[in-house]
C-alpha cells in the first residue's frame, strides 16, 4: 500500500484493449461441443464478464479519519537548498470504494498533468489520502481533503468514460461474435455430414420437423444449451416465428374473452382450455390432417414430437383466495415438462379477482423469486411477460415462459 501518483501508471485505453483480446481468445478457445451446447444468452454473459471492467466508485459519504494523528519526520529542502529533517503532523483519511481498484493507478484518455497523491488499500477497498504539515488548522485541513477528493472524483470520471465506451463496445460486439462462431461451427458440421464418407452418427441426430398444414408451424435443430463437453447432438425445438404465431392466437383469444365476460363466467379451466384448443387448431394443423395442439392432462395445451413436448401451455384459474404460491407450484409443474434444451411454454392465468394489477404483480414476483429464475425475457406492451427458467440441477437447460394474464368472467 505504498504512496503513489494516482491515475499516472499504465495507459488505461491500452489495458482495456488487452481485455478485448482476452474476450476474443476466450471465444475462439471455447470447446466446440460445449460452445454449441450453451445458449447465446449464457455465452454472451460469460464472455462479457471476461472483458468488462467495473470502474471504482468512491463512497464519499462514508469517509473517516484514522483514530489519531501521527507525528513523524520528513526530509524537506530549506531556503538554502539544503536537505533538512522536519517534524510534521500527519492526518489520514480513508474513503471506501466499490469496483475494481486498477483504474486508480492508470492514465485515462483525459487526465490531470499535476499528480494526485494517494494510496489504494485493495484489501480494505479503501482509498487512503494523507495531509502532512507543521501548523495544522482544522478548517484548512478539511478543505484540503475535500479539494483533493473532488479532483480524484473528476479523474475517476475520465476513467469511467473510457471504461463505459469499452464495456458498451463489448455488449454490441460479443453477440455478433457468438452468432458468427455458432454459424461457422454448424456450417462445418453440415459440410462434415455432406462429404459422404461414413461417420458414426446417432439416428436421432437428424433434423426433426412437425408436419403441418394451414399455417406452417416449424421446428428446427438449434444447438442445445446443456453445459457439457459431449458431442453436439441437435434436438427439435419450435421455431421462434411459430412460437410467436401460437402466442398471438392465445393473446387474441384473451382479448375476445375479456370483451365477452359472460362467455367464460361459469367455465372452469378445462372448458376454457378446450375453447383455446379449438382456436389454435383452426390455425395450425398437425400430421395427417389431425390436430396439432392437444391436451395432455387436466389443463395442458401441448405440441408433442416423438413423445416429447415441443410447446406447453398451462392453464390456471386464479381467484381472490389464491396467492403467489399457486404461481410457484405452476412453475414447478412446468419444469416437469422440460424435455428439450430449448423448451417453449405459456402460462395462461385466468384471473377471477377484482384487483387484476395486484394479481399480475404477485405473479411476476413469484417468477423472479423462483430459485430457477434466470432472467426476464423481451418486454411486450400487450400485457405479456416473458421469463427464462432453468432445469433443476442444470442452469443451461432452459424453459422460456410467456405469461399471459386473462380476465375471465368479469371481476369478483
Amino acid at each position: 500500500m505504498a504512496s503513489i501518483h494516482l491515475f499516472n501508471g499504465r495507459e488505461l485505453p491500452a489495458d482495456l484493449g488487452t481485455n478485448h483480446k482476452q474476450v476474443v481468445d476466450a471465444l475462439n478457445g471455447w470447446d466446440d461441443d460445449d460452445f454449441l451446447a450453451r445458449t447465446d444468452a449464457d455465452l454472451i454473459t460469460e464472455l462479457v464478464a471476461v472483458g468488462a471492467v467495473e470502474c471504482p466508485e468512491l463512497h464519499r459519504e462514508q469517509w473517516y479519519m484514522e483514530e489519531k494523528p501521527i507525528e513523524t519526520e520528513r526530509i524537506v529542502v530549506d531556503a538554502f537548498r539544503e536537505r533538512v529533517r522536519q517534524r510534521v503532523i500527519r492526518y489520514t483519511v480513508r474513503i471506501p470504494f466499490s469496483g475494481h481498484p486498477a483504474p486508480f493507478t492508470m492514465k485515462a484518455s483525459q487526465y490531470f498533468t499535476s499528480p494526485l497523491e494517494g494510496k489504494v488499500d485493495e484489501k480494505a477497498s479503501e482509498l487512503v489520502i494523507v495531509w502532512e504539515g507543521t501548523h495544522p488548522q482544522p478548517d484548512e485541513i478539511r478543505q484540503w481533503f475535500q479539494r483533493l477528493i473532488d479532483r480524484i472524483e473528476q479523474a475517476l470520471g475520465f476513467a469511467r468514460a473510457d471504461i463505459n465506451a469499452h464495456n458498451g463496445n463489448l455488449l454490441n460486439q460479443v453477440p455478433q461474435w457468438v452468432a458468427q462462431r455458432r454459424a461457422r461451427l454448424l456450417a462445418a458440421r453440415q459440410v462434415h455430414a455432406d462429404i459422404g464418407i461414413p461417420i458414426r452418427r446417432r439416428a436421432d441426430a437428424d433434423v426433426h420437423t412437425v408436419p403441418v398444414r394451414r399455417r406452417r408451424l416449424v421446428t428446427r435443430t438449434p444447438p442445445p444449451n446443456q453445459s457439457n463437453t459431449k458431442p453436439f447432438e441437435p434436438e427439435p425445438t419450435l421455431e421462434e416465428a411459430s412460437y410467436e404465431d401460437a402466442l398471438a392466437v392465445l393473446r387474441n383469444a384473451r382479448n375476445a374473452f375479456e370483451r365477452s365476460p359472460s362467455l367464460t363466467e361459469k367455465l372452469g379451466e378445462e372448458l376454457i382450455r378446450d375453447l383455446l384448443l379449438i382456436l389454435l387448431n383452426a390455425q395450425f394443423e398437425g400430421k395427417a390432417g389431425g390436430e396439432l395442439f392437444n391436451c395432455g392432462g387436466k389443463t395442458d395445451i401441448l405440441i408433442r414430437e416423438k413423445d416429447a413436448n415441443v410447446f406447453i401451455g398451462e392453464c390456471k384459474i386464479f381467484g381472490p383466495k389464491d396467492g403467489p404460491g399457486k404461481i410457484t407450484d405452476t412453475i414447478d409443474q412446468l419444469l416437469g415438462y422440460l424435455t428439450w434444451r430449448d423448451t417453449k411454454a405459456a402460462l395462461l392465468l385466468f384471473i377471477r379477482d377484482r384487483d387484476v394489477t395486484n394479481v399480475i404483480s404477485k405473479a411476476i414476483t413469484a417468477f423472479e423469486d423462483h430459485p430457477n429464475f434466470k432472467r426476464r425475457g423481451t418486454t411486450h406492451p400487450d400485457e405479456r411477460y416473458d421469463f427464462v427458467i432453468h432445469a433443476n440441477g442444470d442452469t443451461a437447460r432452459e424453459m422460456r415462459i410467456a405469461f399471459l394474464p386473462f380476465l375471465v368472467g368479469g371481476a369478483r
